[in-house]
């Protein structure tokens, strides 16, 4: 299975979802940028891409590009409290780090 996550963060995905009425469109994961200390991947609502892969979690439907699924292999989602609420956590099955960040590279990381 390429998405994984427990019943408690499919529940709070599908109330998102719901509550932004976006209910007709795919849950994407999308890279956002990647740097020394790993991928930053988002989740958004939105329609499929010629490029996308499609994923069934149960009632859910994501659209992945298929280079960023082969890139990571797949993705654990979780949510996490961020100040005074929670936002959703992608994590990469396979993490891909960027070590372009200056002169130290990813020394320390």
């Amino acid at each position: 299975m390429q998405i994984k996550m427990e019943n408690v963060v499919y529940e709070r995905l599908v109330h998102k979802r719901k509550k932004l009425k976006r209910e007709d469109k795919y849950v994407r994961i999308l890279l956002r940028s990647t740097s020394c200390h790993g991928a930053d991947l988002g989740i958004y609502f939105t329609r499929k891409e010629d490029s996308d892969e499609i994923i069934r979690y149960r009632d859910l439907e994501f659209a992945i590009d298929k280079d960023l699924l082969e890139m990571f292999e797949g993705f654990e989602i979780d949510y996490e409290n961020f100040f005074l609420a929670t936002r959703f956590k992608i994590i990469p099955f396979k993490d891909a780090k960027d070590c372009s960040c200056g002169a130290g590279g990813c020394a320390g990381h």
